[in-house]
């Protein structure tokens, strides 16, 4: 099982860069400065903040999004998910990324990773992405657990 992140880890930057693109208004929640600034100077999201120095997230919230927020991600759960809550818009939408692992289960979305063995294979996987060869990310084993 993975630590779950916050808006700059892979699935966060992905996702509000996707999200963004739709026209919303972005504002990611991540834990230090540095990554304040990635997310908006790098990724494009129209704000964000480091939850660390929040004590009040909730009030952090009602400022970025004083109408209510239409739609939040969910990729971390716990205190991040309590702040959001009050501030969501009625009728509005919360995914959660277990919602997705479920679609995956299910088969209702289809992921496919190319997993080469072995360290030895791992200059090949590497020539694979340049061209073209791999089919879904590719992926190198080095141990099986």
């Amino acid at each position: 099982m993975s630590k779950p992140k916050k808006a700059c880890g892979a699935v966060g930057q992905i996702v509000g860069q996707l999200v963004k693109i739709t026209g919303c208004y972005v504002v990611g929640s991540v834990g230090s400065d540095k990554k304040v600034n990635l997310l908006k100077h790098k990724f494009g999201f129209n704000d964000a903040f480091n939850y660390k120095k929040k004590l009040d997230l909730e009030a952090a919230l009602k400022r970025c999004f004083p109408q209510g927020i239409n739609m939040y991600f969910d990729n971390v759960g716990g205190t991040t998910l309590d702040a959001v809550l009050p501030n969501m818009r009625l009728g509005e939408r919360i995914t959660f990324e277990k919602e997705i692992a479920e679609y995956l289960k299910e088969e209702k979305v289809i992921y496919m990773e190319d997993v080469a063995e072995g360290l030895d294979a791992a200059p090949e996987a590497l020539v694979g992405l340049f061209t073209g060869r791999n089919i879904g990310k590719q992926l190198v084993a080095v141990a099986q657990e």
